[in-house]
């Protein structure tokens, strides 16, 4: 892909001070790109955290369609796989399959080729997981004495090869009718096939793992496979060596409640289980979509957001990125005029200008529409 500069002008220096956004890292790698002076730009968030560039290793990147978004997201994945950290995409779309087949990675449907076990984590039932998942499938959240009979229930039963079923097997008899027809929904009903299925659930063993969801795109079930791709990825964290998870089409999590919810806590044990969220927005305005303004769950959308302290903004309509950039309006107007693979990018503090220069290896892993786009 070939950057069109819209700010690297001397005219543009001197109106919007490029020179401000020219911070760099510092770190050691295969750049992306380059800043504004030129100087290659090498990101990755874990070594940025090492040298205290950023506070969590959590980020965002926006951009409206055609701005090179998928591009720098796909070269950040190749990137991390450079590095030897692990990741792990959740595809709502089935866009990444060429990715992982040239990166010599996995790829799977989730409710075609199998389904996940989302309820271990080290070595130990994911409670939270678990209630977040019957919770969805049962269309309400728990009242109170109902969340500490299904908590005790899933602790009781713990790690199993089928844990649904046995859920409902051991306290059937003893829940509310809303509640058993959740479960049954998860085992032969509408949402059969996500969490419960016959034989053994997928695993995610290769460094790279695609989980294509997208036959659930359109559908109410999609907010559940979401989280449940989110929650079995949770389970390659530790392992000491980094773990991104990517979110693309973001908002499939933030329009639900109960995924919102639960993905709120994984946000903040990000930085003990080395895992680097990433999350992938058309635009700011998806996470406002989510609820009335002043709501609750707009509140938690809003929240994670701002706990991702790198953040990568592509061209954006004026007005569109002022929660990312702030009222700084030389910020704001040159994200209105970047070009495609233009980023303004912030980490933690400092921001840089960032043309994205894909190498040879990277034009290979750029779909072909985006290739045809830059040609």
């Amino acid at each position: 892909m070939r950057a069109t500069t819209h700010v690297g002008t001397s005219a543009d220096g001197a109106l919007f001070g490029l020179a401000d956004f020219d911070a760099g890292t510092g770190l050691r790698g295969v750049p992306l790109g380059e800043t504004v002076s030129g100087t290659p730009f090498v990101y990755d968030p874990f070594d940025a955290y090492r040298e205290g560039l950023v506070s969590n290793p959590n980020v965002v990147v926006t951009g409206s369609i055609g701005s090179g978004k998928s591009s720098v997201v796909k070269m950040m994945i190749a990137r991390a796989r450079d590095r030897g950290r692990r990741v792990v995409v959740v595809d709502p779309k089935g866009e990444y399959r060429h990715l992982a087949e040239r990166l010599g990675g996995s790829y799977a449907q989730l409710g075609v080729d199998g389904w996940c076990a989302p309820f271990v984590l080290g070595g130990d039932v994911d409670d939270e997981a678990a209630l977040a998942v019957w919770s969805f499938a049962s269309g309400r959240p728990f009242r109170p004495a109902e969340r500490v009979a299904a908590l005790d229930l899933v602790r009781a039963v713990g790690v199993a090869a089928h844990p649904v079923r046995e859920w409902r097997s051991r306290g059937g008899g003893d829940l509310p009718e809303d509640l058993r027809a959740g479960l049954d929904r998860l085992i032969d009903g509408d949402l059969s096939g996500i969490v419960e299925g016959p034989g053994n659930p997928l695993t995610l063993q290769s460094g790279l793992s695609v989980l294509d969801i997208s036959s659930h795109w359109g559908r109410e079930s999609l907010p559940l496979t979401a989280l449940t791709a989110v929650a079995t990825a949770r389970s390659l964290a530790g392992a000491g060596v980094g773990l991104h998870v990517v979110i693309d089409e973001a908002w499939a999590l933030l329009s639900d409640s109960t995924s919102l919810a639960w993905l709120r806590g994984s946000w903040k044990l990000a930085r003990a289980r080395a895992t680097s969220h990433v999350l992938v927005l058309h635009r700011v305005s998806d996470v406002d979509a989510v609820d009335g303004e002043g709501s609750s769950r707009r509140a938690r959308a809003e929240g994670l957001v701002r706990d991702c302290d790198t953040v990568v903004v592509m061209r954006q309509r004026d007005g569109e990125s002022a929660s990312l950039v702030g009222d700084h309006e030389p910020r704001r107007r040159i994200v209105a005029r970047l070009g495609r693979g233009e980023a303004m990018w912030r980490s933690g503090a400092s921001w840089s200008l960032v043309r994205l220069r894909p190498t040879s290896r990277d034009r290979e892993l750029i779909d072909t529409d985006e290739l045809m786009r830059s040609a």
